[in-house]
């Protein structure tokens, strides 16, 4: 495959665009600064703009717009086999297919977020959470947050292609379909910015991988303006070639497959959120408080109660994104004997869940708390000073096998 000089060229400037944008974002601290408009600690929440209709719209309706262009796609493909007048358009439908797939799908969906360890804004320390701050080039723990690059706003920003399919045609509408492109993943990209989800940088990645992708495919792959040439060459419709009857049956079994899987990954899948708040209170007299916990893969914190009439105080977290039929759901236990009190607080999920993020406080009694134990890996576990592991016995799973203090 003999790839083209200018085209060359033209990857590496998308290359030190991109890198040139992060070292200057990375400078200037835009990613912190930006984050920290959007944030205020008075708020219940932090992130106090995460509900406006305005970003609400972005986050579940935004990717819609890529997913219905891909299912029509699909059937443009499929159909393309019977119905002669689509077989000109097979082409364009497979294009725009592979970019779906392949760059919001395979490589940012699929690679860099779940391998690449970035945590969010909003698991951050500066923002309330448990995490530090990352740059794009600290890769992290795998699984340790997911966002890098952002995968929601590529669902805009994959309609970049129309710009390499209209271009050889009519520049006006090339440059029109690459402005609503921009803009509608910028527009993304800003809600997610706004819900704490992802960073400005994550976004720029985002549109620098898809348009790497769309060009690609465009020009080394599927070569398309070579084909485009010679259908301008008064050839009859789908005479462009001629394919054998197992390469046919092929292309339709990946069709279907590619069908299923949008259907299954995308069209199912549901934003999921749940917040919980209990508390314990007790009027026998005790003197030992012992807690049992069993929050799986959760970001668990443990303060001193700032309540006295609460002994246990237990505010939990669910965000995510969920598949039909999934469960959420928490316990919160008690029970006196002698002069103890056992409490016993565990999380529960069933289903299948595309992104799950847990976060857990818990609030003590500092004065009668003698043992925490249970189950947190491979989540982890923050604890006040004052309930360092000198005061409290602890018997806990966790992650790296190691307690984080934190202050109160």
């Amino acid at each position: 495959m003999s790839i083209n000089k200018k085209h060359i060229r033209n990857y590496f400037l998308i290359l030190l665009v991109l890198i040139g944008s992060t070292l200057i974002i990375s400078y200037f601290d835009w990613d912190i600064k930006l984050q920290q408009h959007f944030f205020d600690e008075n708020h219940p929440d932090g992130w106090y703009q995460k509900n406006h209709l305005l970003w609400r719209w972005a986050y579940v309706y935004g990717p819609y717009p890529a997913l219905l262009t891909g299912l029509v796609s699909i059937f443009v493909v499929a159909f393309s086999w019977f119905i002669p007048r689509l077989k000109n358009y097979r082409i364009y439908a497979v294009y725009f297919l592979l970019t779906l797939i392949i760059g919001p799908g395979l490589i940012i969906n699929g690679i860099l977020k779940d391998h690449w360890g970035r945590p969010r804004p909003r698991q951050l320390q500066e923002f309330g959470g448990a995490w530090e701050f990352r740059e794009i080039c600290e890769k992290g723990v795998p699984g340790k947050g997911k966002s890098f690059p952002c995968g929601h706003c590529s669902m805009g920003f994959v309609f970049i292609g129309l710009y390499f399919l209209l271009k050889r045609k009519n520049k006006a509408l090339a440059v029109s379909g690459l402005s609503f492109s921009l803009a509608f993943g910028g527009y993304i990209g800003l809600a997610r910015i706004a819900q704490g989800g992802h960073f400005l940088s994550d976004v720029i990645w985002s549109a620098g991988v898809t348009w790497l992708v769309a060009a690609i495919l465009y020009y080394e792959i599927l070569k398309i303006p070579s084909i485009s040439s010679k259908t301008a060459n008064h050839q009859k419709p789908g005479s462009i070639q001629k394919h054998s009857p197992w390469k046919t049956a092929l292309v339709i079994a990946l069709t279907i497959i590619s069908l299923i899987t949008l259907i299954f990954l995308f069209l199912f899948s549901k934003p999921a959120y749940k917040e919980y708040q209990q508390s314990v209170t007790v009027t026998q007299p005790f003197n030992n408080l012992l807690l049992s916990i069993n929050c799986r893969n959760a970001i668990v914190f443990i303060r001193p109660a700032n309540r006295p009439e609460n002994v246990v105080q237990v505010q939990s977290v669910m965000r995510g994104f969920g598949y039909p039929k999934f469960k959420f759901d928490n316990q919160l236990t008690k029970l006196v004997r002698n002069d103890s009190l056992f409490v016993d607080y565990r999380i529960e999920t069933s289903g299948l869940f595309y992104e799950l993020e847990l976060s857990v406080n818990i609030e003590v009694d500092s004065t009668t708390i003698r043992k925490i134990s249970g189950n947190v890996s491979p989540g982890d576990l923050f604890v006040a000073r004052s309930l360092r592991p000198e005061n409290v016995i602890y018997d806990l799973d966790v992650a790296e096998q190691q307690i984080k203090l934190i202050e109160p």
